[in-house]
């Protein structure tokens, strides 16, 4: 493994690692707090800043719910076909 590669996969494992700490903080702070638009994908990605107000609401939770399980299965669908 050459050094760039080397150093591409350090930075991919540092971002993976900050983004779970950052979504373990959310889940925390969600449940202390009983606020579950925390945890709301829209809020996540930071998205009410361009669309003010995707985070409220039942709707957007069910949506964000639905699209974050959908991410979720296509990865896995993804990594799955790779190991084969």
């Amino acid at each position: 493994m050459n050094t760039q590669t080397r150093l591409t996969h350090a930075i991919a494992y540092v971002i993976f690692c900050s983004a779970v700490v950052h979504l373990a903080i959310l889940a925390i702070e969600a449940i202390a707090t009983k606020n579950i638009v925390l945890v709301n994908y829209f809020n996540i990605l930071d998205l009410e800043y361009f669309f003010p107000g995707i985070d409220q609401g039942t709707t957007s939770q069910s949506i964000s719910a639905a699209l974050m399980l959908g991410f979720i299965a296509i990865a896995y669908g993804c990594f799955a076909r790779k190991e084969k």
